[in-house]
């Protein structure tokens, strides 16, 4: 630059050598709830390496299925009248999930499909179904933040309306 100071780098970079890579996704799998609070919140994915590797895992179509398989998961352990023995120890929040039914079942549909979607949306659902204190589960969050996380996730994937056809 003019006033001497080196430029900055857009795009981080990514290990060189065999070894490098594979010790940079393994810090980015060990780190991965770190790196998803900081990609639900919009950080830029290509200004770290770690962040990069990790929005490539959560970008992965078959992540995106797990996803997807897990918010349908929950919602059908909400419907059910008398909880399965292998889900007793979920505990969830029945009533809030099931208001926010269709638009979780919407948003498995769309992230499922091959078409885009905001890296920022799958760390936000990520962390909604994985992390113990998302407010799907009794013991996490509000059950009120759960309309405002799916809000979120609606809005991502459609800024321009802020709504998903259901």
């Amino acid at each position: 630059m003019a006033d001497g100071t080196p430029p900055t780098r857009a795009v981080a970079l990514l290990p060189v050598t065999v070894v490098g890579r594979k010790l940079a996704r393994l810090r980015a799998r060990l780190h991965r709830s770190r790196l998803d609070v900081a990609l639900a919140s919009g950080v830029d994915p290509w200004s770290d390496a770690e962040l990069l590797i990790r929005a490539t895992q959560l970008s992965a179509l078959r992540t995106r299925r797990g996803l997807a398989e897990a918010l349908e998961k929950i919602v059908t352990i909400a419907e059910s009248p008398r909880p399965e023995p292998a889900t007793r120890c979920i505990r969830l929040r029945r009533h809030a999930v099931l208001q926010q039914r269709e638009c979780l079942l919407t948003l498995a549909a769309h992230i499922q499909a091959p078409a885009p979607v905001p890296i920022a949306v799958l760390a936000q659902l990520r962390l909604l179904v994985g992390d113990p204190s998302s407010p799907i589960y009794r013991g996490g969050a509000p059950a009120d933040d759960l309309a405002t996380a799916v809000d979120n996730c609606v809005a991502g994937l459609d800024p321009s309306t802020g709504r998903l056809a259901l």
